[in-house]
Formats: C-alpha cells, structure tokens, sequence
C-alpha cells in the first residue's frame, strides 16, 4: 500500500450531513455514513456478523460496508472479519470525483480498485438508504474509466504536503469512491490470538474443528449482546466456548461424547465454562445457540448426519430459543433441511475449507 502525505489548507466553513455527504457538497448540521472495510476472504459472512453484532442496517458494497451510524468500538473489536471503520467524508463516482477539503493534515492512501475481485455487480436496491447509495453508481456505471493511482488521487485534495497526520483514505469499489478517515483498526493482536487458538494447537483435534475466527462470527451472528448466554448443545472440544467468552458473553455447553467433554475441560480449564453431558435432542433451548454439527467417520452418532439435523431442527422449532448460529458441512443442504422443520432461515453462506470440504453457515 502506498501512502503519500498532504497538509489541507482549507477547511468546509461547515460539517457534511449524510445527504451531502454523497455530493461533497456543505451543509449546516453534521451527520454522516460510516464505512467499515471487511475481509476479502469472505465479504458477505463479514457484512452478515456486522449486522447481527451492531443491530443495524448494513449496505455492502464488494469489501464495503455503510452504515447510517457508527457502531461502538467494543462491538468491533470482537468482530472476526471486519477490520477497519471510517467515517465518510463524501462518496463520488470517479469519474465526478471533484475536489475534497478537510481541515488539518492527512495522508492519503487508497484501499481497493476497480478490478476488485470482491466488488459486486449492481443490484436493485432493497431499502431507500441503499438506493440513494446506488444512484451515483448508476450514473456512471458506463462511462469509461481507469484505475487511479495514490498520485492521482491526490491531485483530488486540495492540500500541501505535510509529514504527519491522519490518514485520508479513497476506497474503491468498482467505479464507485468513498472517502473517510479512520477512525477504528482492528489491533494487530487480535490475529495472533486467533493464530494461537488454531485448533491444531487445542487439546482434542480430531474429529477437526474450524479454525478459531470463523468460530467467532458464529459467535456474533447469534446477535447476543455482552454478558447474555450462549449454549453450545454439541461442544466437541469448547472451541465455540472459547470463543464467547473471550467476547464477553456467558457460555455453556453439553456433548453426549464423554471423551470430547473430558478434552472440552482441558481447553477450558482456565475459564469458568462449565460443560455436561446431554443429548442434544432431549432438552429445550431458551438462549442464544452457536454450534457446529458433527459428522464424519471420527464423531460418536447413532443416527445418518441427514437425521441427526432434522430432528435438531425440529427441537428448535418447538422451543422458544432467540437464535441459532450453525456451522454444517455443505453437502448436508442444511437449509432445505431447516426448512422441512419449520424454520426461518436468515443467513445462508458458504465457507471454503478445503478442496474436498466446504462448510455451511446458518442462522435460523
């Protein structure tokens, strides 16, 4: 990533509100969007835990994510794929990108591009905040246009160099601009503590566990707030556990394996988690649930993996649980299982693990 410093000269006479914030025009009262840049591993996932952890309307745009307001940074930085926050000072085509004042030195740096690999094509609108997002990108969508470099941005403020400062950043979705300044990253920290729980370094590896930051955004995607509890009904080895609680929830879990229960207490012996052993399809659920399903030759079921979540799902059905984050394999179709059982299905994604599995994220 390049950078290349600048020192603003002039400033707004006032704040931008939301509405003239997509001009770049001035306006008397401040109020403006909130850009969040998502993993490019999995955009969709990372715009679906955003939602749920936040509670609010998100507009994805490729790696982009809007909001009408900002979301608390303790939120943030217990997300597993957002990784940084703006607030919007303008979002431009690039071709109508004009000239941008703000007050105080920057830096300037560009996130993105045209090519994107992750940005979308257009899509109708589903809410009339995301259609006055849309509606410069229509505009434009045909006029022809080269990708920009940090230097050519740069003729774009008007400004002179300086050493320090924030960081103005262009970020690029396709031929739509959005600049913001930053005002959340995610520390540096949070990816070496997902690296040190891999689960290969968990005691109790087999059967195979997911990695501990897709773990998280099962975590988020239950939409519990801090301190409220968390079940998972098929524990394994307390990866899911581990989890919540390092985000601030309660938690609680149960297996009918007593070998993953014994290696469950070993990862969280130095936690107050408590685990038991219980059949997963002979309790009620009242809480928030995140749990990833077993299957494979090394689980300990009596039943096809295809039964084992029907009749799961038709237990959730006939409890007053307040919603469920599941991880399935993907030949499983799980959804249309889900379905079958009466249940509203809210997130379906798909996550590559490797090229003989993918696994299937479900919210219901």
């Amino acid at each position: 990533m390049t950078i290349i410093p600048s020192r603003i000269t002039q400033a707004p006479r006032s704040p931008v509100t939301k509405e003239h914030a997509l001009s770049m025009r001035p306006a008397p009262k401040p109020r403006g969007l909130h850009a969040y840049w998502l993993s490019g591993s999995h955009p969709m996932l990372a715009a679906a835990e955003l939602h749920a952890a936040s509670g609010q309307e998100v507009h994805r745009d490729g790696r982009l994510a809007l909001t009408e307001t900002p979301i608390r940074p303790e939120i943030l930085q217990r997300l597993a794929y957002t990784l940084r926050g703006f607030q919007v000072l303008g979002r431009r085509p690039l071709a109508q990108l004009g000239t941008i004042k703000v007050k105080g030195p920057v830096w300037v740096e560009k996130l993105g591009g045209i090519a994107s690999p992750a940005a979308d094509p257009p899509a109708a609108p589903k809410s009339r905040t995301a259609a006055r997002l849309r509606q410069p990108e229509r505009a434009m969508r045909n006029a022809p246009i080269r990708e920009p470099t940090t230097a050519d941005l740069l003729k774009h403020v008007d400004s002179t160099l300086a050493r320090d400062g924030r960081i103005l950043t262009f970020i690029i979705q396709g031929r739509m601009c959005t600049i913001g300044v930053e005002t959340f990253k995610q520390p540096e920290t949070t990816g070496d503590g997902f690296a040190a729980r891999h689960p290969s370094l968990r005691s109790g590896f087999a059967p195979v566990s997911s990695d501990a930051k897709l773990l998280r955004c099962l975590v988020n995607l239950t939409g519990a707030k801090h301190n409220q509890l968390i079940v998972d009904p098929f524990c394994g080895t307390g990866g899911i556990l581990l989890e919540a609680i390092l985000a601030g929830f309660r938690a609680e879990g149960s297996d009918i394996d007593t070998r993953m229960l014994d290696k469950a207490r070993q990862n969280l012996r130095n936690t107050s988690v408590t685990v038991t052993q219980q059949d997963a399809l002979n309790r009620t659920y009242d809480d928030f649930i995140a749990s990833e399903f077993p299957f494979g030759q090394s689980t300990r079921v009596t039943m096809q993996p295809e039964e084992l979540y029907l009749e799961f799902f038709r237990r959730l059905a006939t409890s007053r649980y307040r919603r469920a984050a599941l991880l399935l394999p993907d030949w499983a179709r799980a959804h249309l299982i889900a379905k079958k059982a009466g249940l509203n299905v809210k997130v379906n994604e798909t996550v590559y693990v490797h090229k003989s599995l993918s696994k299937q994220i479900l919210v219901v």
